[in-house]
Order: C-alpha cells, then sequence, then structure tokens
C-alpha cells in the first residue's frame, strides 16, 4: 500500500471511530435542508470553546462532503485543540489532497500551535508551498475558492495559450461518472485542450454510505445507495451544484480567457443526469450539453422542463457505446425532442459503458461544429 493510500485509511478509520457510533452521525444529510448542518453547528461548537464536540460535527460533515478543503484544515485545528496530533496533521494532508490550504497562515494559526515544531506538519506545508508557487506561472491546473461547499476543480488550457496575449477560448466543463472521480477527466482535457478548448473538470462531493466508495451526482433514483437518500436531499444538492458551477466558471474566468457564452456541459453516466438537471434547472451558463451512456432522469421528463434551454437555441449531443445496456438513448432522445430541442444522436459501434478514443473523438468534433460555425 502507497503511503497516500496508508494515510487515507488512516484518516477514514479514525473517522469512522469518532463518529460510526454517535446518535448523530449523518444526521445532518436526513434533515437537510431543514435543520442547520453539522457543519455550522461545529464552529458553534468551537465558539463556545467545545473543541472535542466541535471536532465529532465536522467529522460528521466531512463524511458526507468529503472534498471540502476547508473543513478538513477546520478539522485538523479542531483536532489539534483536542491534543489529538497525529490526527490533526492527517486532516490536513486530506485538505491538501482535496484542494489546499492557507500554507502561510498555518505557522501562525493559533489553533495549530501544537503542531508547528512537527516534522510532518512541515512537510505538508511545504507541499502545500510548492503547489502554490506552481500555479503562480499558470493559470491552468487545480483551483479552489473560498467560501464554497467544496475545494477543488481543475481547469486545463491548450498548450499554445499565450498568458500575456490570450487568445478567447469556448469552454468545456466535464462531470465524471459515479465510480469515477475528477482524475477520469484527463483524458477527456487532453483530447479537447488539443481542439482548442478550455476544460473544467469538477468532482462530485456526496459518497456512498461507507463513506469510502464511489463518488455521485443527484440523481433520480434515491434508494439508500448514497448519502443522498431522499429526493428532497437530491433538489438541494442539485441547487448547491449549480451555483458552484457558477462560481467555478467565474473564478476560471478571472485567471484565463474564457468566452462564458460558449460553455458546453457534459457528463459520463452518472455525470450525465447532472447534465440534463442542469439544462433542466438552470440553463443560463450553457451554450450546449452532452452526454456520454446517460438517460433522461425520471423526474425531468415533460417538454416543460427544458422550455429556457429551448428558447436560447441550446444544442445537444448524445454519445453511447453500441453495447452500452446502462441507459436507453432512444428514451431520451424522444425526451428532448418532444421540448424541441436540437438533438444529435451518435451510437458508437464495439463500445461499452465507457469514455474510449472514438467517444472522444466524437466529442470534440461535435463541440467543434458548433462552437466554430
Amino acid at each position: 500500500m502507497d503511503a497516500c493510500l496508508f494515510r487515507r485509511f488512516l484518516l477514514i478509520t479514525s473517522l469512522f471511530l469518532l463518529i460510526v457510533f454517535s446518535p448523530e452521525a449523518f444526521a445532518q444529510i436526513d434533515s437537510w435542508p431543514g435543520d442547520e448542518p453539522a457543519m455550522f453547528r461545529a464552529f458553534d461548537a468551537y465558539r463556545a470553546e467545545d473543541y472535542e464536540r466541535a471536532a465529532e460535527l465536522i467529522g460528521q460533515w466531512l463524511s458526507a462532503q468529503p472534498n471540502d478543503r476547508l473543513s478538513w484544515y477546520s478539522y485538523a485545528c479542531f483536532l489539534a485543540r483536542t491534543g489529538q496530533d497525529s490526527l490533526a496533521v492527517l486532516a490536513l494532508q486530506a485538505s491538501l489532497e482535496a484542494g489546499g490550504f492557507p500554507a502561510e497562515w498555518s505557522l501562525q494559526d493559533p489553533d495549530l500551535t501544537t503542531l508547528h515544531e512537527n516534522e510532518r506538519f512541515m512537510e505538508i506545508v511545504n507541499q502545500m508551498r510548492e503547489i502554490k508557487q506552481e500555479e503562480a506561472h499558470s493559470p491552468g491546473g487545480y483551483r479552489w475558492l473560498e467560501q464554497t461547499r467544496a475545494g477543488v476543480y481543475r481547469l486545463d488550457l491548450p498548450d499554445s495559450y499565450d498568458s500575456d496575449n490570450p487568445a478567447l477560448l469556448p469552454v468545456v466543463i466535464y462531470l465524471h461518472g459515479g465510480s469515477g472521480t475528477l482524475y477520469e477527466g484527463r483524458p477527456v482535457a487532453e483530447r479537447l485542450t488539443a481542439e482548442g478548448f478550455a476544460v473544467i473538470t469538477i468532482e462530485a462531493s456526496y459518497r456512498s454510505n461507507d463513506g469510502i466508495g464511489f463518488v455521485y451526482w443527484p440523481g433520480d433514483h434515491m434508494d439508500g445507495g448514497t448519502m443522498l437518500n431522499d429526493r428532497r436531499l437530491g433538489a438541494t444538492a442539485n441547487r448547491m451544484n449549480f451555483a458552484w458551477y457558477r462560481q467555478v466558471l467565474d473564478d476560471a474566468a478571472r485567471v484565463a480567457n474564457l468566452d462564458l457564452d460558449r460553455v458546453v456541459l457534459t457528463g459520463f453516466s452518472q455525470g450525465a443526469f447532472q447534465t440534463l438537471y442542469s439544462i433542466a434547472l438552470d440553463p443560463e451558463p450553457f451554450f450546449a450539453a452532452a452526454i456520454i451512456g446517460g438517460r433522461v432522469p425520471a423526474d425531468i421528463v415533460t417538454p416543460e422542463n427544458y422550455e429556457a434551454f429551448v428558447e436560447k437555441n441550446g444544442r445537444f449531443l448524445i454519445l453511447h457505446g453500441e453495447n452500452d445496456q446502462i441507459a436507453n438513448p432512444d428514451d431520451t432522445e424522444e425526451v428532448l425532442l418532444s421540448a424541441g430541442i436540437n438533438v444529435t444522436k451518435i451510437i458508437l459501434p464495439d463500445t461499452e459503458h465507457e469514455v474510449n478514443e472514438a467517444v472522444l473523438d466524437e466529442l470534440a468534433a461535435w463541440i467543434s461544429g458548433i462552437v466554430r460555425q
């Protein structure tokens, strides 16, 4: 087991021991959007100097929001306050891996005083410094936003992009599948940046009930297989995702010359769910959309759901493998055509439920055709 996986194992095990026997474990998930989330209650406890309770509550929050790098940093602070320095260092490592933390502030943060002479703490801080130095020389790479529920996204730009004389770039946002992560988007980014697009990849923030398994986007079948186990919570999570996409686009446009009138949203499998929810419920940011191996969620199958996307003359692509039995592309096409959407459907021979080279070629060709016509 490599060092990164071992750290993850230790941290997940420690988090399990801290929260799994608590009667309030995961309570904030079941009660949204009515009760105050555990993250906010954690800071109430912190202000009351009840650091053990603060650590317990932020641990509950992180069990469902494992990509929230700011909460991992807070978790490190709370654990250090309770004398659990070894766990605090692991939490800080998790913050780094989720997107990063304020390295210079951590060296003077009074919550982390007990770590300031810790050798491993300094190694993590120096790793963070190196990442920030690398990012200072390029507008692309991993980025994170302050005051957001999720920590990290990745912006990739064409090799020819000149920061001093930047060309205006159309944008593709890629949402991974249910068993994927942010890194699933690397082949997508490599293929599409070669065509002259900026590519943003975003990781879902919801995991399976064991806290270790697949990463999930909200779907239409809240069957207990994920943390998102009721429709009300799914709707709330979708609204949070839509706001997050807008924040990501605004942030990326601050560091690169992006054409926000030509943003294409695309997703694979479960990411296709989120793509369709977005064009139905919050289509304003998107010029066009494409799904790979997906289908229309059952709760947005009426033409009225897509009126705003139709009004803006949104274009849509369905890519599906000939041997992919996960979803029926014909049903999706029928729903979107009935809504009046301009739909292109491509069935790829000898293709399973996957994003392979043939899929990427078709996706790149379609996007190039619509954004440059």
